[in-house]
């Protein structure tokens, strides 16, 4: 597999040397390994053997300034692996995803990342949602870099993910008249304001009977109604799809950034749109929302006002140290 499909896009990926533990599951003996880059999702490792992908692996990697000796542990799946990377007693290099890792640790793990942030003022740097660049200037806290692979740089990425999406999706622009006639007009003109619940249901039952091809023609011209159901289709393709739809307002964005029942993908596709991520009731609803991945809300965060600083420090359904970076900021605002 390329290690670019890694974890594509969903979580940001920073590069960073630590010490890490690894044991196979069977066996209880551990060996050393370095890390090259961690994510929320999974972390790439430097391995002195080569492991079969499909095998669950535990880790224990030390994050932050070694004299803390702070150690997050992890059980993981490999997801690909390659070899002769050439780094000293480290000639095996191989992406692991996560598949069990507490919330404590996932906290630490997150902290660990948020502290680089810290370093600067993100709106100094210029941190994108994808927080791509920053940890680039630390580097490695002064230890010997890995090999690096030929990657495309973060910046970009989502554009690269757009055009993946549209050679698949048909935009809404495309979509010639004589399609919308085939689908079914409850699901594409606004009849009427409200639907009862067992007029909804109809339109739902419409929508589960129909393949993925003929879902996706609609996203593009789907009536509010329709598109409330098709924004919560696990094809992520169809729910994608759904805000290309030339009738979207900024209502209906703004209610869906609200929602914590949609995919982070939605969320983070809303935080990559220009016309979107201008609106500052967007930036809030995205930063306080917990279904929002951590990289977008945080990027947020330094964008807002005391009022809903306040109020997202004191928020109990974002991760901790969301809530603990407002509060520095507060800090700041309080201190000029």
């Amino acid at each position: 597999m390329n290690p670019d499909n890694f974890e594509r896009r969903r979580y940001p990926r920073f590069p960073i040397d630590f010490p890490v533990e690894y044991w196979r599951i069977d066996i209880s003996k551990s060996r050393p390994g370095r890390t090259g880059d961690i994510s929320e999702g999974g972390v790439l490792l430097y391995l002195p053997e080569k492991i079969a992908v499909g095998q669950n692996i535990g880790v224990k990697i030390l994050i932050g300034p070694e004299l803390e000796s702070k150690f997050i542990e992890a059980l993981g799946q490999v997801t690909w692996n390659d070899s002769h990377f050439g780094k000293k007693d480290f000639y095996h290099r191989i992406g692991l995803k996560f598949l069990d890792i507490s919330a404590e640790n996932m906290e630490e793990l997150i902290n660990s990342l948020i502290t680089q942030i810290n370093l600067g003022d993100p709106s100094e740097l210029n941190i994108p949602p994808t927080l791509s660049s920053p940890f680039e200037i630390l580097e490695m806290n002064g230890r010997e870099k890995p090999p690096r692979v030929a990657e495309p740089s973060q910046e970009g990425k989502w554009e690269v993910f757009q055009q993946r999406e549209e050679e698949t999706c048909p935009e809404s622009d495309d979509v010639k008249e004589e399609e919308a006639t085939k689908l079914p007009q409850e699901l594409i003109h606004d009849f009427q304001e409200s639907y009862t619940d067992e007029q909804r249901q109809n339109l739902y039952e419409k929508i589960l009977a129909m393949g993925v091809p003929e879902k996706q023609r609609l996203a593009a011209l789907a009536n509010r109604e329709a598109r409330s159901l098709l924004i919560r289709d696990p094809n992520k393709m169809i729910s994608l799809n759904v805000l290309k739809n030339a009738k979207i307002n900024e209502s209906e964005i703004l209610h869906y950034a609200r929602r914590r029942d949609l995919s982070p993908d939605i969320l983070s596709a809303i935080a990559q749109d220009q016309k979107w991520k201008k609106n500052y009731p967007m930036k809030f609803a995205l930063a306080s929302n917990p279904k929002t991945p951590f990289s977008v809300s945080v990027s947020f965060v330094s964008q807002l006002y005391e009022r809903e600083l306040k109020l997202l420090s004191r928020d109990k359904n974002v991760p901790s140290v969301l809530r603990r970076r407002a509060q520095e900021i507060l800090q700041k605002m309080n201190a000029k």
